[in-house]
């Protein structure tokens, strides 16, 4: 019982007390501002990468549609290899 009622006066207390106001907004700006400049640098890198990734990924799409069109259709592949046989 004991731990019962220390357990309850100190959700009493916690009830009654009150959190401390913190403003926080000056220092936030602050640090947004000066963090700003230094981001750059990181963001131009991962956008170069994001660029080369998306452009893997298009030619890896491209190669997969045409890999299924061909895989796909055995009469189309034929007529396709004789058109270019005959072009050659």
């Amino acid at each position: 019982m004991r731990l019962e009622t220390l357990l309850d006066r100190l959700g009493r207390r916690a009830r009654m007390s009150r959190a401390p106001r913190v403003d926080v907004t000056d220092r936030v700006i602050m640090q947004l501002a000066t963090s700003l400049g230094q981001s750059e640098e990181g963001d131009r890198a991962l956008a170069w990468s994001a660029a080369v990734c998306v452009a893997a990924a298009v030619g890896a799409a491209l190669v997969a549609v045409n890999l299924w069109e061909s895989w796909s259709d055995p009469v189309l592949t034929s007529l396709a290899a004789l058109a270019w046989e005959l072009l050659i």
